[in-house]
């Protein structure tokens, strides 16, 4: 049995010994500086020393992502297009699956299947092919693909998209929704083929896992189409939050809402504000007009009356599961995204 007090004793003992320059010591901090490509693939790392710059690695790619001399014990992880690189295999973490670059093709089929786009473009039938086989161009920054329920949900998009480039400014924070959907490990599909029903649209979830945002394609309060930019920017928020955690979707078997214990007030608050940010006035509902003049309370306090059931929820929530790891959890019922 060890005394207590003897320890204490041995251990100062032990640090009177040291000399006091080693004790005082602390590591310095080297920041790296990682160098990309058009691709961005990591072709050169470098630090500063002594004021003087110094070429800490190099890489070079063949065009599926296979190193040249690799070095070993390889330095950096992020190589071929940023991607996380398994060095024991040697395949690159693409989030859906995993791309060999010795191989040209991913380990694992494409999750997304889109036959109306294979039809007219045979490239697409391969489904372990990584970026239609023309890698010096293209990148995948998930392992699959941004998908679109026809050609009329495709061409809203891409309106959309047109529109937020014009003033790059003025929508960063919708445009900046659209680059974090784009790089999620989530698939999004844009969906406006939908005729009946209220309101701007609603996220749901098919089979293979991916998050559908419909836009509701139905008439306005004066007979006209309702702005399906404002509309689809409202739902792209809710997507966001989906992807943030913010926001859970439950199902029956067939059917999928929002949540209940992750849907709060002002998950609606952020995305009526979305939509009035890039809506046309002149297409404006009653209630949409309404909002128009309101700031951020009262614009709450107006949403709470129209949304009965959110009038409880002005906390905000997020979409949990006790004991369950951060990533994606999807079973037949419940969809989200644990932060």
């Amino acid at each position: 049995m060890h005394s207590p007090l003897a320890a204490t004793a041995l251990w100062l003992t032990a640090m009177l010994l040291v000399p006091a320059s080693a004790l005082a010591q602390i590591p310095t901090q080297v920041v790296e500086y990682y160098h990309t490509d058009v691709l961005g693939s990591v072709r050169a790392v470098t630090k500063q020393v002594n004021g003087q710059w110094q070429v800490v690695a190099r890489h070079d790619f063949m065009p599926f992502g296979e190193e040249v001399s690799p070095q070993y014990p390889p330095p950096d992880k992020r190589l071929f297009t940023g991607k996380e690189r398994d060095h024991e295999t040697g395949l690159d973490y693409f989030e859906a699956r995993y791309l060999g670059g010795g191989q040209g093709r991913f380990s694992t089929i494409d999750p997304l299947i889109t036959i109306e786009k294979n039809l007219v473009d045979p490239q697409q039938w391969n489904r372990y092919a990584y970026v239609r086989n023309n890698p010096l161009r293209w990148v995948d920054p998930t392992g699959a693909t941004i998908d679109f329920a026809d050609e009329r949900s495709e061409r809203l998009f891409n309106d959309y998209l047109d529109e937020l480039a014009g003033d790059p400014k003025k929508y960063a924070q919708l445009l900046a929704t659209i680059e974090l959907l784009r790089n999620s490990r989530v698939n999004y599909r844009v969906n406006a083929t939908i005729m009946t029903g209220k309101g701007e649209g609603f996220l749901s979830a098919d089979k293979q896992g991916n998050v559908l945002v419909n836009v509701l394609n139905v008439g306005g309060p004066r007979g006209e189409t309702m702005d399906m930019k404002g509309r689809l920017a409202h739902e792209l928020e809710h997507a966001r939050q989906f992807d943030q955690g913010e926001l859970g979707l439950a199902g029956n078997g067939r059917d999928w809402g929002p949540l209940a214990a992750s849907y709060d007030l002002f998950d609606e608050v952020r995305a009526f504000s979305a939509q009035l940010a890039v809506s046309a006035p002149v297409l404006d509902s009653s209630f949409l007009s309404s909002l128009r003049a309101l700031d951020g309370e009262r614009m709450a306090e107006a949403i709470a009356a129209a949304y009965a059931n959110l009038a409880n929820r002005r906390e905000p929530r997020s979409f949990v599961i006790p004991g369950a790891p951060p990533g994606v959890f999807r079973t037949a019922y419940v969809y989200g995204v644990i932060r």
